[in-house]
């Protein structure tokens, strides 16, 4: 081991050890007013929160309650899991900064000067102390919330990449692929923000592989887009939609027992992966193994015709077909080998239904069989937000479709069969009250409705335009939420107070320079007591 070597690792771990300390001294004693205290609860007694579920934390917070003394430190003990997660992700964020920094300074670790080994402990001691350290990060680092070891799942896969990097060219050097695709399979089962390291994944390993160019960063980042896709869009909705799809068939029609159709879905992607693993040197095989995965998924689906299905399992399979006769069908294995494992760490979902089943005192949804599971994991009880294209907040329906939408089923024991509860009503809108990407679409809750007004001034009933929804975008959800939020980390920070529509006294970001910040939010020494003297007030400078 080289002298950076030892030096690195000594550092990384004394960050680790010095954000544990920090963070458990000031950890939340109880339960912080919002989601924290359902978490909690629901890690102590292994029950089902609100939707989308976090199982694979609640499975490791109660591993953690089981240290408490008595039930009075169950809290505490769940907030030191969040403090120590987030401790994990300073530490390997510093050993992320200090590996790219070696790729920075261009010499191999062996040769590096001892003033270079100075540099990069101190760029990593400096990285990770100001992430350890920053206001949301710290705040998360003291509540039994998922955010901080969401964080250390992202840390990790980054990390993980980067050591990827270092053996790419070595035997078993993509080892690493396949361990970043079961932590990003375990990353679901606490929160979606792990999935977003997926594009620095993808762009560490084009430059690794191939030789930039534009066209080749555009085509990477396209990559991105769709693995990012396949697993939010894919693995993680279509696993439980085939599951409930296949159950539905097993029970109505083939009079099986309920959970029977899941048991044979998931045991024919099983087979249907391991045997992609085992067999790669026939091509009619690789045709036949790929048409049955693809089968579930174009047979069941009510969405397009017989000849359309057969031509998208034609499709796909050709063109595996193809790739296979010109391509070494290594990539194709390790891709499978890494789809394999994002299952398997996504398998923690099944405790979900599991303890549903046991009918917990918390136990949100009822997510019992494939079917409630499917609503868990889509959150309908919160409704649908258009991301792309739908209404502004003044549009009206013009009408409600009753047949286009999906059939909506229910679990009747006595009956021992899934019963039809008519299909999802599809609202539809005049094309003139929709625009693409809305940002002001909520026409449901009138107190949205008087914001986007009173923040974009427009009247009751005037219409809205594109210009105006870009405006609402950049002003607001950017320029007012989002750079505020960034900058109370590390700028400064006028107070706890929650405040909206630009209200100088609440909530705003500051520097600390009063000359910059009367021109802000006005003069800041003019505030009454007790405003002049809250606790949150936090001025940084712009140090960072």
């Amino acid at each position: 081991m080289t002298k950076f070597n030892k030096i690195n690792n000594v550092a990384g771990w004394a960050v680790l050890i010095l954000s544990t300390i920090v963070y458990w001294l000031t950890a939340e004693p109880t339960g912080s007013f919002w989601d924290c205290g359902e978490f909690i609860g629901c890690a102590y007694k292994l029950q089902v929160p609100h939707s989308p579920g976090a199982p694979l934390f609640i499975i490791l917070a109660h591993l953690v309650t089981l240290l408490a003394p008595d039930p009075s430190k169950v809290a505490l003990t769940v907030n030191y899991f969040s403090g120590f997660s987030s401790a994990l992700t300073n530490l390997f964020l510093f050993w992320s900064i200090t590996a790219l920094g070696i790729k920075i300074i261009g010499k191999k670790v062996a040769e590096l000067s001892s003033a270079e080994i100075i540099a990069l402990i101190g760029a990593g001691l400096v990285g990770a102390f100001s992430n350890a350290f920053a206001d949301s990060f710290w705040f998360s680092a003291v509540e039994g919330e998922v955010y901080a070891s969401s964080s250390f799942f992202t840390a990790i896969v980054f990390w993980a990449i980067l050591k990827w990097e270092q053996v790419a060219d070595e035997p078993y050097g993509d080892r690493w692929i396949i361990f970043i695709g079961y932590m990003l399979g375990l990353a679901v089962g606490i929160h979606l923000l792990g999935l977003l390291a997926i594009p620095a994944i993808v762009f560490v390993y084009y430059f690794k592989k191939y030789k930039a160019t534009n066209f080749g960063m555009v085509k990477a980042f396209g990559a991105s887009v769709l693995i990012l896709a396949f697993i939010q869009y894919g693995v993680i909705p279509q696993i439980p939609s085939l599951s409930a799809k296949f159950d539905i068939i097993f029970v109505n029609s083939l009079h099986m027992p309920f959970n029977s159709g899941v048991v044979f879905f998931l045991l024919l992607v099983t087979i249907s992966l391991i045997g992609l693993l085992i067999y790669y040197k026939n091509e009619k095989t690789i045709f036949a193994i790929t048409a049955l995965v693809c089968f579930p998924r174009f047979i069941l689906v009510n969405d397009a015709g017989f000849f359309t299905k057969i031509i998208l399992i034609g499709a796909f399979a050709g063109a595996v077909y193809l790739y296979r006769l010109n391509k070494n069908a290594y990539f194709l294995n390790l891709a499978t080998l890494t789809v394999l494992f994002i299952i398997v760490g996504y398998s923690s979902y099944l405790m979900v239904v599991i303890r549903a089943n046991a009918n917990p005192s918390i136990n949100m949804g009822d997510p019992s069989d494939p079917i409630t599971l499917l609503s868990y994991l889509n959150r309908e009880q919160y409704g649908d937000r258009p991301l792309l294209y739908g209404p502004t907040y003044n549009a009206r329906p013009i009408d409600i479709d009753y047949e286009s939408g999906d059939m909506r089923y229910s679990r009747v024991d006595a009956e021992h069969k899934y019963v039809e509860q008519g299909r999802k009503p599809v609202i539809k809108y005049d094309s003139g009250d929709e625009i693409l990407f809305p940002r002001i679409y909520d026409n449901d809750d009138p107190s949205h409705v008087r914001f986007y007004r009173s923040w974009l001034g427009k009247k009751e009933g005037e219409k809205p335009t594109m210009g105006d929804n870009l405006n609402f975008f950049f002003t607001y959800q950017v320029g007012y939420m989002y750079w505020r939020y960034f900058l109370w980390n590390f700028s400064g920070r006028q107070n706890d107070i929650q405040g909206i529509n630009h209200d100088v006294k609440s909530g705003n970001w500051i520097t600390g320079f009063p000359f910059i910040d009367k021109i802000l939010v006005g003069d800041q020494s003019k505030l009454p007591y007790p405003m002049n003297s809250n606790k949150a007030n936090n001025k940084f400078y712009m140090i960072p």
